[in-house]
């Protein structure tokens, strides 16, 4: 290595590179930035979850890269060029899901629920029914055979029967 030429060199943009001999500004300057970038990752993962639930905080819910922003309180160009890898993260995870937010799914799980527990209501409602009927059919019947019954038995009371004396 040439002689007073730094062991390193900056090609990223954050800023200008920091001179040698400050290693405990470098440090400290790496370390700031690493902080914000976490920071940043961290709200935007977390709007992302907030977005693809249905429950935004602080935008519209809409889908597209600014609300995105709007959600992380973050500028546009942070999600656009710094965090790349977030973006199409979300952009894939919501084709997977077809653009429906986990709520949506929650309800579509909970109506198919009901719609099961409806048809079975249906079937045991059906079954009463069947069962009623029947036991109408059998109180119709035994009703008529009560009548028949007592009906006969007043034929015998009412009838009089006479005794003969007897020839003795």
């Amino acid at each position: 290595m040439p002689r007073g030429t730094a062991p390193w060199s900056c090609t990223h943009s954050s800023g200008p590179a920091p001179q040698p001999g400050n290693a405990e500004k470098l440090t400290a300057i790496w370390v700031n930035r690493i902080k914000a970038a976490y920071v940043a990752r961290r709200a935007i993962t977390e709007a992302m979850q907030r977005l693809l639930a249905g429950q935004p905080r602080r935008s519209s819910g809409r889908p597209g890269i600014v609300t995105r922003a709007e959600e992380a309180g973050l500028k546009r160009s942070k999600l656009t060029h710094k965090h790349t890898g977030l973006k199409d993260f979300f952009n894939a995870e919501r084709r997977a899901r077809d653009g429906v937010p986990d709520s949506e799914l929650r309800l579509r799980e909970e109506i198919a629920a009901l719609t099961k527990k409806i048809k079975a209501l249906k079937e045991e409602r059906d079954q009463y029914r069947t069962a009623s009927e029947t036991f109408a059919r059998a109180r119709n019947v035994l009703t008529i055979e009560n009548d028949n019954l007592r009906w006969d038995i007043e034929k015998r009371r009412s009838s009089s029967v006479t005794s003969l004396p007897s020839r003795r």
